[in-house]
């Protein structure tokens, strides 16, 4: 009698050691869910911001590109404005000359 109650009361320790594991267990299966889906949000997330890295190298690029054009064509209009002050200059010579030539008819 004696043996079957130290028996018993080792099967009623094993039960509780049991449950407190299966608890225990249950918990950290609850984490692991919990850590599983934070993982998807964040590789979701990550998804997005290298979507949105993408887009921002190809509007860089494009804006980048418009600047070089822009900056063409601004090379061009300083050309063309240092053409028309150059003949700005030889028309106002030609001008000048011709009151001169008109002064002296007069």
């Amino acid at each position: 009698q004696a043996e079957n109650k130290q028996l018993s009361s080792s099967v009623s320790s094993s039960k509780a050691e049991i449950e407190t594991l299966q608890a225990e267990n249950k918990q950290l299966s609850s984490s692991v869910s919990s850590s599983k889906a934070e993982i998807e949000t964040l590789q979701a997330a990550n998804k997005q911001l290298s979507s949105s890295v993408s887009s921002s190298k190809a509007e860089i690029e494009t804006l980048q590109a418009t600047l070089k054009s822009t900056q063409a064509l601004l090379e061009d209009r300083d050309s063309g404005l240092s053409s028309l002050q150059a003949e700005n200059k030889q028309l106002s010579s030609s001008v000048s000359s011709s009151k001169a030539e008109i002064e002296a008819l007069q």
